[in-house]
Parts: structure tokens; C-alpha cells; sequence
């Protein structure tokens, strides 16, 4: 840019465009320049630009390193170095510099890794310098070590069974002997990985001396997240996989719509409706026992659609029937976004019936609802392009105002909301506030405790007492009066099947790259970092992924533990082996096929952040992983419960970290139907490729009508192609006679009344 006024600065430039255009529009880069240069025609010169740009150009005023930069600045500015390929000093604008959202997610997740202390994007939003990094890392480095020195009083008030401990009472005055030593110094290399010498134990027998040793070994040794010492990890590189762009897609609610027709609202909600496969009822998503305790209510406002009033109903998954349940309707006051909820033509309201999980899963009822409210929501989310709907997540905030409307019983508690109307695909889904965590009543803390407890938490029950509760179908909601009966939209049987969990497995080795392709599901695209196949509900890295790989269980990559890495698409080895067998953390019910899976996916939040949402948005992931698993060859079963607490210590975790959700997962030849819409473009087969119709402009188009409706079909990435069978290659032009052996198929993009062409073959 022509620089005219010498006291304007690159951040000043950049504050600007900020506040005038989208993210993605504001410049990395800000040089200033005496004149632009042009051509001799008087355009401007793009070859004469300035690139790379010279270190004497000011960029963001590049200052000399300080000379009295802390070692953690003098550590981050050699982290940021190899990060972020920049010559920087400790107040230096990181976005002046030339950083971009992309490489600060990956210096983050590099920080984290060394130091155990994730910053939160945000800080890194408002105050862009490494010297702001290492503030916060220096004032959280204090409550990490008030951490370590309630771990071990923990740790040592177990092992001593001295109840009352604190951190200055000499251990041998309050019980402990040379024995019970040995073993709390056993318990500590298994929790944190670092052995401590005992003799530093009996020089000084107190919590707070054994906390400061251990905090000296570990900076020593680097191998914990508990130092500040900034390592680089090593890690494994994962093939790269690209998607689709229209997958993650996400459209408006279109503004002052039509009215919906009742036909459009009853193929959105056949998609919840119960299906005999195989002579068994099964859903589009996962529940846990196949107990399906979470119930769907709509809310529909006035003139929403044609001949239904408006009111809340009840939507019966087996009867495919709307009960009205209130003619109230003014609900927008109850949730947190006010604003968007007026633009909505109706709601879908996620509500747990636990009175038909806590008999069999008692405690962890609450938190397993929770995750299939992720999964149910995510199933519907991801079919919006088909049914030309716009499907958004709301946060709510008043939750008596729900019960009151919706006449809800005490065992009945709200879990999540979408609203939805016609989407406006010109228009991209407006951004989430993850601030705005009130997505369910539940009281969640201490999930771990319920999760990872060593088995007094939840009872295994038996194979009775599970029959006898899907008996009683307590998870549908008693309706009296009259129904609404709803038409069907039949869904095809191949999605039930693909998407199933898998429990069952090939005794093969999983190839290391579809393992890559499974994990890349849950990165953002790589040219929008804010766009997920997945409803993200949460902060960026506000969720940890962890990968077990069994002996020979995936291909060129070692047996044990490691952290996904999910901006550099990597696995970082975390430790060669586990020290239980991972079998002997599971139930009777899922060991069997825990012990025949290849690899088990761990996802973690920090409870410091909205715990909720993290659970809503682990069942979003487990929903997309199932519906994607037989595209790379692959198998998941999600376990809900794990007594993962005889295996926490090996993760390295910290305090604040808790287990959400996890999958085992096999090798599973899963056939695909001709239609299935693949994340990946793929080549087409070699009979695909011999027979190609030539009808140049001539104003037909495949799947449409005309070009308007053609070019809709674009817009929203809805597919053309279709699957023909004719009795020969060379007769495809025509359709098969009833009384014809069918003897050939063709799968393309067949325009309609594609029978009334000759078309040559090539």
C-alpha cells in the first residue's frame, strides 16, 4: 500500500480491515511503500512487488530480540521460529508478522504438547505477541504446580491411607514406612512417567519437598506436561486426505420464507423414525444399548407449515405421528440468541427421558444421553443439502420455561436444541458463539468419575434385564388424543448398515493410511479453519484425540499410545505400552470385540472449559465417524463407559483433563451402494469411462429440469448420478423391457428422458 501518513502502522491497517471486512479478507502481510508500481499501460506491476519481502521492509516495525527476554521468551521465540518460519521479538504483532490462523493453531498445539498448558485461542486473539504467551504460560505454570502438589497429596493420602495430609506433615510421623514409600514412588513413575530417587524422599518426607523434586526431575528429564521446558515432539507424519468443499458446507436460514410443506417436515422427520432392518428396530444414529432415551419435540410458529398449526408436539419415532402437546408457542424469549431464534420457522427440541437408561446405566444415563443428542443432531445437520433445509444449533437459557411448555416430568431433562427453516445456501452459517454454553441442563461434573470409576459406578446388567426395559419402551412418550400422521419418505437400508456400529472384525492389520483418512475427519478444511463435517460446538483444541495402536494392529506404525496432533495431522508417541491390557478396561459386554480391535480413538476435554458442549460435540464426531467408516475400510463400535482409570496415568493427562467418549476400531469390508455420496472424488471406473454421451448446448441438463434447477443442484453439492440396468452396453440409451434379463448397469449423470436421444458411443 502507498504510504502517505508516517505515523500509520501495519497494526493500525490490519485494526481496520477488520472491522470493514471478513476474517478471511484481512491481509497477513503489511508493506508499506513510497508509490505503487506500474506498468508502462499504468496498471499496477505485480511482478515489481516486493516478495519475499525484504527483512528491511517494516513489517509489523520487526524490533531486535530483547535483551532481557525470559528463558520461556527466548524458548517460545525458537518455537515460533520453527513454527512459523519468522524472525520475530517477544512484541511483535504475530498477525503483522505473517502468521495466519492456520500456523497459530499449529503453534498452540506446539505449546501444549511441550508445556501441558493449552491456551485458549481466544488469548491469542486479543493479545497476538509472544510476550502476552508467556505471561499467561508463566501464571498458569503457577496453578500447574499447585496441581502436581494436589496430585501427590492424593496420591500419597491413598497410598499411606492417611486421611488429612497436607503438604508439610512429615510422612514417617504420620504412618509411612520404608514400604509404603516404595510404593508411592511406584505409583508416581506410573502417573507421571519420571522416577524419583528415594533418597530425596528421606532427606525431606514431606508432600511439598517430593513436589518440588519431581517438578526439578521432570524440567530435567523433559517428559511431562508439567514443566515449561519447550521441546519439540517427534511425530508421525499421516498421509494427507482432501474432501469434498460441499461437504462442509453449512447454509442460512433464509430470510421472510414461504410457508414449509407438510411433505417437507415429514421427510425431516423420517429420518427419526424407527425401521425394521433385519427384523430389528434401528435408527440413522447411535444409542447406547439401543435404549434411545433422548425424545424429539417440534416447535412449529405460526405459518410455519401448510396445514399444521402452530403449537409444540411430540414426534413418535415408531407411529411417525405428531401429538400436540400446547398450543404455546412464543418460545423465542428462552433462548440465548434471540435474534437468530426469530428467524426460524421451527425447532427441534432434544429431551432425555432418563427414566429409560438409568435402570441399566444409572450414573452415566445423563452423560450418554448427552452424547446421542450429538449424534442425533449431527445425522439431521448432515443432511441438510437433500432436504434444501437450514438445521443451526442454538444455545438456551430458559430451561423452566421448556419444562412448563413442553409438560415435562421430573425424569425428563432438555439436552440440545436446533432451529431450522428453507436455507439460503448464498448465505454461509453464521458463526457460533461458543461462549454461550447453556446447550443443557445436566449437572456433568466429575463425568470421569463416573466414566473411569473401577466399576462401582455402574453394575453390568444382564441380558434379561436389558430385554425387560426395551419391554416397557419407556423411552416413547404416552400420547392420548388425536395424531397427526405424517407420509414417509423411506430411507435407503444401506445407510443403516454402513452406519452401524461394528463389532465384529477382519483379522487383519488396518492400513495406516485409512487410519489417516478416519482422523482427518475431524480436522477443518484446510482453506477454511472454521469449517467442519461436524456441528463444532466448541473452541478450537478445546478437545484432545489419543490413539492406542494394539501389536501389529495398524500397518508401519509401532504398538502404543499417541496424541493426534490435529493441525500438523500427526501421531506423537506418548508411551510404547499401556501398563493394563486394554481388555481388562472394558465391560464383559464390549471385551469381546475390544479384544479383537486393531486401535481404540480417546477423546478428552479440560473441564475447565464448557463440558457440555464438548459432549455434544464428541457425539457429533462419533455420528460422522460411523457414517464415514465404511469409506476407508473400517469398523468403530463407541464404548461409553471405560473404567479408564487403570490406564490414566500412562495418557501423561492433567488434572483438569476427563474422558468423553472412545471407539474401538477394526478392519470391516462394508459394501457401498452405487449412490453413496463419497467425502473423497474418485475415479471412475474403467466401464464408467467407456460410454460418454455428446449432446453439446442443447439446454438439457442431468438431474434438472432446467438451468436454474441445475445450477441449485451445484449450489448445494446434491448429486445427479443414478443407476441404470439395460440388457446391453450399446442399449442404455433405452429403458430394460419387464421380460429382459438384465445383464448390464451404467452409473451416471442420465439426463431426464435421456431414452428420447440417440446418443453416439465412443
Amino acid at each position: 500500500m502507498e504510504c502517505v501518513d508516517t505515523d500509520l502502522t501495519a497494526k493500525a491497517v490490519r485494526d481496520y480491515v477488520k472491522a470493514v471486512l471478513p476474517e478471511y479478507m484481512v491481509p497477513n502481510h503489511v508493506v508499506f511503500m513510497a508509490a505503487l508500481p506500474v506498468t508502462a499501460h499504468g496498471k499496477a506491476d505485480r511482478d515489481a512487488l516486493p516478495w519475499p519481502i525484504p527483512q528491511s521492509i517494516p513489517v509489523g516495525a520487526i524490533k531486535p530480540e530483547l535483551k532481557s527476554t525470559s528463558l520461556a521468551i527466548a524458548q517460545l521465540l525458537r518455537l515460533a521460529q520453527d513454527v512459523l518460519n519468522l524472525s520475530l521479538s517477544p512484541d511483535d504483532d504475530l498477525f503483522d508478522a505473517g502468521a495466519t490462523s492456520f500456523t497459530l493453531v499449529r503453534l498452540i498445539e506446539q505449546i501444549r504438547a511441550a508445556s501441558g498448558i493449552a491456551i485458549p485461542i481466544e488469548v491469542v486473539l486479543q493479545q497476538p505477541t509472544l510476550a502476552a504467551l508467556s505471561r499467561y504460560l508463566a501464571e498458569h505454570s503457577v496453578e500447574q504446580a499447585i496441581n502436581l502438589e494436589q496430585a501427590l497429596l492424593a496420591l500419597a493420602a491413598e497410598v499411606f491411607s492417611i486421611p488429612g495430609l497436607t503438604e508439610h506433615d512429615d510422612l514417617f510421623d504420620a504412618g509411612a514406612t520404608s514400604f509404603t514409600l516404595v510404593r508411592l514412588v511406584e505409583r508416581i513413575r506410573q502417573q507421571f512417567n519420571v522416577t524419583i530417587a528415594l533418597d530425596a524422599i528421606l532427606a525431606t518426607p514431606t508432600v511439598a519437598a517430593l513436589s518440588a523434586a519431581l517438578t526439578t526431575t521432570i524440567q530435567q528429564e523433559k517428559t511431562t506436561p508439567y514443566g515449561l521446558t519447550m521441546v519439540k515432539p517427534s511425530i508421525i507424519n499421516l498421509p494427507t486426505f482432501e474432501f469434498e468443499p460441499a461437504f462442509y458446507r453449512r447454509p442460512a436460514l433464509a430470510s421472510k420464507p414461504s410457508a414449509l410443506s407438510q411433505a417437507k417436515l415429514a421427510q425431516l422427520l423420517s429420518l427419526l423414525k424407527q425401521r425394521d432392518v433385519q427384523g430389528k428396530p434401528k435408527y440413522l444414529y447411535s444409542s447406547a444399548g439401543g435404549l434411545n432415551p433422548v425424545q424429539v419435540y417440534v416447535w412449529l410458529k405460526d405459518d410455519a407449515v401448510h396445514d399444521i398449526p402452530a403449537g409444540i408436539y411430540y414426534y413418535h419415532p415408531v407411529m411417525h405421528q405428531l401429538h400436540l402437546i400446547s398450543t404455546q408457542h412464543g418460545l423465542e424469549h428462552a433462548f440465548a440468541n434471540v435474534d437468530l431464534a426469530a428467524d426460524a420457522q421451527f425447532g427441534l427440541f432434544l429431551i432425555a427421558e432418563l427414566a429409560a437408561i438409568t435402570p441399566i446405566y444409572q450414573g452415566l444415563g445423563q452423560v450418554l444421553s448427552v452424547l446421542e443428542a450429538g449424534y442425533l443432531a449431527q445425522m439431521l445437520q448432515s443432511r441438510q443439502a437433500e432436504l434444501e433445509l437450514a438445521l443451526l444449533p442454538v444455545a438456551v437459557s430458559g430451561f423452566a420455561v421448556i419444562a412448563e411448555a413442553f409438560q415435562l416430568e421430573p425424569s425428563q431433562q432438555f439436552m440440545h436444541c436446533l432451529i431450522g427453516g428453507l436455507a439460503d445456501w448464498a448465505q454461509p452459517a453464521p458463526v457460533l458463539d461458543v461462549s454461550l454454553t447453556a446447550f443443557g441442563q445436566v449437572s456433568l461434573a466429575g463425568i470421569e468419575s463416573v466414566i473411569g470409576a473401577a466399576g462401582h459406578a455402574v453394575s453390568f446388567p444382564s441380558q434379561q434385564q436389558r430385554d425387560q426395559l426395551h419391554e416397557q419402551h419407556r423411552q416413547l412418550r404416552p400420547c392420548t388424543g388425536t395424531a397427526l400422521a405424517l407420509d414417509d419418505s423411506p430411507v435407503a437400508l444401506e445407510w443403516y448398515g454402513a452406519r452401524a456400529a461394528k463389532r465384529d472384525y477382519l483379522d487383519q492389520t488396518i492400513p495406516l493410511s485409512a487410519l489417516s483418512g478416519l482422523l482427518s475427519l475431524l480436522r477443518p478444511q484446510s482453506v477454511n479453519l472454521d469449517a467442519y463435517l461436524f456441528t463444532k460446538l466448541t473452541a478450537a483444541n478445546s478437545l484432545q484425540f489419543y490413539l492406542y495402536a494394539q501389536e501389529q494392529g495398524v500397518s508401519e506404525l509401532a504398538s502404543g499410545l499417541y496424541r493426534y496432533d490435529l493441525a500438523a495431522h500427526g501421531l506423537i508417541p506418548v508411551c510404547s505400552q499401556l501398563s493394563q491390557p486394554i481388555k481388562s478396561c472394558y465391560t464383559p459386554f464390549n471385551r469381546k470385540h475390544a479384544s479383537q480391535a486393531k486401535a481404540v480413538l480417546f477423546i478428552f476435554a479440560n473441564k475447565r472449559e464448557p463440558v457440555f458442549a464438548a459432549l455434544l460435540e464428541a457425539g457429533a464426531i462419533g455420528q460422522l465417524l460411523l457414517e464415514r467408516q465404511a469409506e476407508f475400510g473400517l469398523g468403530l463400535c463407541p464404548i461409553g463407559g471405560l473404567l479408564f482409570d487403570k490406564i490414566r496415568a500412562d495418557f501423561t493427562l492433567t488434572p483438569d483433563d476427563e474422558l468423553l467418549h472412545s471407539f474401538v476400531i477394526g478392519a470391516v469390508n462394508t459394501p457401498l451402494p452405487a449412490f453413496w455420496p463419497f467425502l473423497q472424488r474418485r475415479a471412475l471406473s474403467k466401464s464408467q469411462q467407456q460410454a460418454i454421451g455428446i449432446i453439446g448446448i442443447s439446454g438439457v441438463y442431468p438431474g434438472a429440469e432446467d438451468l436454474a434447477e441445475f445450477a441449485q443442484l451445484l449450489q448445494h453439492g446434491k448429486t445427479a448420478f443414478t443407476a441404470i440396468e439395460f440388457n446391453s452396453e450399446s442399449d442404455y440409451r433405452r429403458p430394460i423391457a419387464a421380460d429382459v434379463t438384465k445383464t448390464f448397469s451404467q452409473h451416471w449423470r442420465f439426463f431426464n428422458g435421456y431414452s428420447e436421444f440417440r446418443c453416439g458411443v465412443i
